[in-house]
């Protein structure tokens, strides 16, 4: 598929089209998590620069580094009439505190565009959870979306190399959905 036909079918892509029609969705909220300084942010940019076909802006702010990160707020990026990008806040050790904090924001039970503070009592986390109940339906079909950087490493030789995804991090990411 070549770039501009798959452009203009991101831009014209409609939950209304399936085979089902919307199924009372209306709108696709691509949840951007990862750790911090991993390139959330770069990807929203990217992928604006490729839909918006015009001269590069930075809509994100970058981090400089993984230890000064940037995102501390939930930022919406409309990337088309239906597809929106969300920059969640970074996850610096996803253990099960900042878990918790994932699943608050993946789920979108925490709003858009507010800034995300860490919680590290389950009290406090549920609280969150509960005042959501009251609010508006969500009409939001949420796809979570991992920004991972990899790193280049030697294998077996030492002459050839590969990207490898750290174990580590699948089997952190596992519990998420178990």
């Amino acid at each position: 598929m070549d770039s501009p036909y798959m452009r203009d079918y991101i831009r014209n892509f409609t939950l209304n089209n399936g085979p089902r029609g919307n199924q009372g969705y209306s709108r696709v909220l691509l949840q951007l998590f990862g750790y911090p300084g991993h390139g959330k942010s770069s990807f929203i940019n990217s992928c604006k620069y490729v839909m918006d076909d015009g001269p590069y802006k930075a809509h994100a702010k970058v981090a400089v580094s993984e230890e000064n990160p940037e995102t501390m707020i939930r930022y919406a990026y409309k990337l088309t009439e239906t597809i929106t990008l969300v920059d969640n806040r970074g996850c610096p050790k996803m253990n099960k505190d900042e878990t918790g904090e994932i699943y608050a924001q993946l789920g979108n039970f925490l709003p858009l565009d507010t800034e995300v503070t860490w919680h590290t009592e389950y009290k406090d986390m549920m609280e969150i959870l509960l005042k959501t109940e009251t609010q508006e339906e969500n009409v939001d079909l949420i796809v979570p979306v991992f920004i991972y950087r990899a790193v280049r490493a030697k294998v077996g030789t030492g002459l050839e190399t590969e990207d490898l995804l750290d174990t580590k991090i699948v089997r952190e990411l596992g519990h998420l959905w178990s």
